[in-house]
């Protein structure tokens, strides 16, 4: 039995110091859905994300028009989506 110990308590501590890393990555990376807010690189709020494509673009609804936010501009930042488009770059595209 002493010599099962060693290895029984080195599991456990391994487990713990394993588990707040993978619950917090679980925090820290949120999934872009619907009705979150969608922000500028500078930190401006956009707008609501109206949907999200299959392919992972945000579409967004500004000044009345549907516009598409392409999912390579698409980043996470301090628990916010963020795109490195401005508001009126978004505005010039259809």
């Amino acid at each position: 039995m002493s010599k099962i110990l060693p290895i029984v308590l080195a599991a456990t501590l391994v487990s713990f110091s394993v588990l707040p890393v993978a619950v917090h990555a679980e925090e820290t990376t949120q999934a872009i859905t619907a009705g979150k807010a969608l922000y500028s690189a500078k930190g401006n709020r956009i707008g609501a994300i109206y949907r999200v494509t299959q392919a992972g673009a945000v579409q967004i609804i500004l000044e009345g028009k549907l516009i598409t936010v392409p999912s390579d501009t698409l980043s996470q930042a301090d628990g916010k989506i963020v795109t490195t488009l401005t508001k009126a770059e978004l505005l010039k595209t259809r």
